[in-house]
């Protein structure tokens, strides 16, 4: 059985050590911790490699080459309706919400964000603001129709996957009409004529 050697400097190498601590020294335990952050940059392939230059009592040694990934993040991007029945030709809206899940749902923001669906007639991409949201304000079509749909897509990049929302469904719907009625005038004389207007 191998004694731990403590207050050993352990150097780290290789390609994966830019944004980690350097030259840590070994506990009781004989073990070194680094901790850090993850590069920004999707890439397969950093290699980390740790190495004791020795002493007058022990030997150099180099560790083996660990090789690791940073892949993207993953998103979350969902899809509110303001109103499910929209009246034809009326103005209405769409909100999507887009989140960095990888990072405990973080809003991301200057996002484009991308509309589709039968209801969405001709929408331009709208990036997301600080709270990950994006509004798309049109007009309802004027034809009466039940099963509208819409939809957001996120293309993401080269730090963030790709995403869609679910598929939202709405309908357009006749508009409401008020009808009047009065009566002229309102108290009639027996045998006197008298107008109803609607």
């Amino acid at each position: 059985h191998s004694a731990p050697i403590s207050e050993a400097v352990i150097k780290l190498e290789g390609t994966g050590t830019k944004n980690l601590t350097n030259n840590q020294k070994t506990n009781a335990n004989g073990k070194a911790v680094w901790n850090g952050t993850a590069p920004s940059t999707e890439d397969k392939g950093w290699t980390v490699q740790a190495r004791y230059d020795g002493d007058s009592q022990y030997y150099s040694t180099d560790s083996s080459v660990k090789t690791y990934s940073t892949v993207k993040h993953n998103v979350d991007l969902l899809i509110s309706v303001s109103n499910s029945k929209v009246p034809w030709g009326t103005p209405t809206s769409f909100t999507a919400t887009l989140r960095d899940t990888s990072t405990g749902y973080t809003p991301i923001a200057g996002a484009a964000i991308q509309w589709d669906g039968t209801g969405a007639k001709g929408p331009s991409n709208q990036k997301t603001d600080a709270n990950g949201k994006s509004v798309w304000t049109g007009t309802a079509p004027s034809v009466l129709h039940t099963g509208w749909t819409v939809q957001a897509q996120y293309v993401g990049n080269a730090q963030y996957n790709f995403a869609e929302s679910p598929v939202k469904i709405y309908s357009t719907t006749p508009h409401s009409t008020f009808l009047s009625l009065v009566v002229s005038p309102s108290n009639a004389v027996v045998g006197n004529n008298y107008k109803v207007n609607g």
